[in-house]
């Protein structure tokens, strides 16, 4: 299992929601940011991170 975590453009983030439910991923978390600095069309306009996870635990259920 992987953990994904991007930094968009706001007025991205239809398409990606889009882009993601196509390849069967249907959650996700959004969190606003303020002053990150990105310009689109430049270098550097977005940013996505990807994390290995070796085990999830659902705090309310308890393990998955």
């Amino acid at each position: 299992m992987k953990k994904i975590e991007a930094v968009i453009r706001p007025f991205k983030l239809d398409a990606v929601r889009e882009a993601l439910e196509k390849e069967q991923i249907h959650r996700m978390t959004v969190f606003e940011v303020k002053g990150a600095g990105s310009h689109t069309g430049a270098l550097c306009d977005g940013e996505v991170v990807i994390l290995p996870m070796e085990e999830v635990v659902r705090v309310r259920m308890g393990r998955c």
